[in-house]
């Protein structure tokens, strides 16, 4: 099923569905003046969350604290998926999750491994999300385009839409 079939049928398992396929997306603190950051993202579609591991010498650590107001998006691989999360972020202390998501990978980025002081576990609670969806390749997006601007009353059907919330 397409991300643009699954999106009318199940918008938030559309949205998990599709993180599974992308390796990271940018996330930021809303208040922040320093922008959004490349991230991996550890989705947890059953608890709802998702997660982050940063450094604490991060300014997005540090913003974070206890819990921040937050966005992250992420694109699909193929462009065929869109998403921006808002939720609230949050710097936990979970050695047990931290275990589970700890790879090879990730302790690249940490000289002490899982061990380093500096590992810092983010918990992701969404709030509310806009997604959308194409199953539009470029012949179909130049078609529709250019009978567009040839056809006043066309508008292109590019894709799908929805926004929602999260229970919760």
């Amino acid at each position: 099923m397409s991300y643009k079939d699954q999106l009318k049928e199940d918008p938030r398992a559309a949205l998990f569905d599709a993180m599974d396929g992308v390796r990271a997306g940018m996330l930021g603190l809303t208040a922040a003046a320093d922008g959004m950051q490349p991230m991996t993202h550890f989705p947890d579609e059953g608890a709802g969350v998702i997660w982050f591991i940063s450094s604490t010498e991060t300014e997005l650590v540090k913003g974070t604290g206890q819990g921040a107001d937050a966005s992250y998006c992420l694109i699909g691989k193929g462009h065929d998926f869109h998403a921006c999360i808002l939720g609230e972020l949050a710097h936990v202390q979970n050695r047990e999750k931290l275990e589970e998501l700890w790879s090879p990978m990730v302790g690249a980025w940490f000289k002490g491994g899982l061990e380093d002081p500096k590992v810092a576990l983010l918990r992701f609670t969404p709030a509310s999300a806009e997604v959308w969806a194409s199953d539009v390749g470029a012949l179909r997006f130049g078609y529709e385009m250019a009978r567009a601007t040839m056809d006043d009353g066309h508008q292109p059907d590019l894709g799908t839409h929805a926004a929602f919330r999260f229970s919760p």
